[in-house]
């Protein structure tokens, strides 16, 4: 391997032996490179016709087709969406997920794509460990289901990840409630929504898809007052820079539940 100035790092032959090797025992090693991520995830979208999308019929059918809709042609598009890899970052550099990664149960609420599944597994959760919760789904991963009422038993998960989903209910309450009863005693809760410092009003006027009377995030403690009596040790706190209070960003955050 050289290095040259003008074109980064080069490979020869026996180098890319190596990374050939390193592939054929862990082929999820390339689940870590985020373009390979979302590019597998638009090719295994592109081979399903969107009709045969599942959703969930018990839904508002105008929120369902829509969400349909905006996930199909993103991905078509081969656009990203990897915002919630903010937070699987953060939740693959705890305490819990390095020591007992693989042995823990996962659940991704509104992971939209496979891209995001895709990056569980590349973290080291255990396929068999890892479910979805969407109100579409066109993998076997992803279950059918509402936040506000999740089809899992008390205290199913070790670690519950939210990724720019909050946004989207008109109770978090109700959400926040049925996060803590589906997670286990001291589960990792990790948890990331939009800042925006335009109105609600200027951004239903911009094409946004979200009504006016949807909630807003302008901080952490926006989303922790849901938990109020929940949360124990808090692992990861991202607020918006005064600075920067003016450009769209994010508020996320990821605590452990009490015991």
């Amino acid at each position: 391997m050289s290095v040259d100035e003008t074109k980064g790092i080069t490979l020869d032959d026996q180098d890319i032996e190596i990374v050939n090797q390193c592939i054929a025992q862990n082929p999820t090693i390339l689940l870590q490179c985020t373009e390979i991520r979302n590019r597998l995830a638009s090719a295994r979208l592109k081979r399903i016709p969107k009709e045969s999308i599942r959703k969930l019929e018990s839904f508002d059918a105008a929120v369902i087709d829509n969400a349909v809709e905006h996930n199909y042609e993103m991905l078509l598009k081969d656009a990203a969406l990897s915002r919630p890899e903010q937070l699987i970052s953060v939740v693959r550099s705890t305490d819990l997920v390095v020591q007992k990664g693989p042995f823990l149960k996962v659940l991704s609420v509104g992971p939209r794509s496979e891209a995001e599944i895709f990056y569980l597994l590349s973290v080291g959760f255990h396929p068999e460990n890892i479910r979805g919760l969407d109100l579409i789904s066109y993998s076997p991963f992803v279950d059918l289901g509402d936040m506000h009422s999740m089809p899992y038993a008390d205290h199913s998960f070790d670690v519950i990840i939210l990724g720019w989903v909050l946004a989207y209910s008109k109770d978090d309450a109700k959400v926040a409630r049925e996060v803590v009863r589906v997670a286990k005693p001291g589960a990792l809760i990790a948890i990331g929504c939009e800042y925006n410092p335009l109105s609600s009003q200027e951004l239903q006027d911009r094409g946004g898809i979200l009504k006016t009377d949807y909630p807003r995030f302008q901080s952490t403690q926006d989303i922790l007052k849901f938990f109020d009596g929940h949360v124990g040790d808090l692992v990861y706190k991202h607020d918006i820079r005064s600075d920067a209070r003016n450009q769209t960003g994010a508020v996320m955050a990821a605590f452990y539940l009490k015991n």
